[in-house]
């Protein structure tokens, strides 16, 4: 099993839109995350593709050019669906 640090899996359900509390952000809506590369986010992405749950490219055109663009693999979107918690009642109501 792949170790992932919550910190880690915050920032790989952010990338997908997911949210472990919210009914409506189950599903994943979009695959990218945008940041510096020398900040703390960057250095916990690079943790996740150095265990292949996420992959790196370049910013979109429109953006700063400094900036990496984080991707989570298929791999890391099932991780990252899978470990999701259940819903709570009042969540689901």
């Amino acid at each position: 099993m792949t170790h992932v640090t919550d910190a880690q899996l915050k920032l790989l359900w952010h990338t997908l839109g997911l949210s472990p509390n919210d009914c409506d952000k189950r599903s994943v809506c979009r695959n990218h995350f945008l940041t510096g590369p020398d900040g703390d986010d960057a250095r916990q992405l690079d943790e996740l593709v150095s265990v292949g749950l996420m992959i790196v490219g370049k910013p979109p055109a429109f953006g700063p050019q400094d900036e990496v663009v984080y991707r989570a693999t298929r791999e890391g979107e099932r991780f990252a669906i899978d470990s999701l918690p259940p819903l709570s009642s009042t969540e689901v109501a």
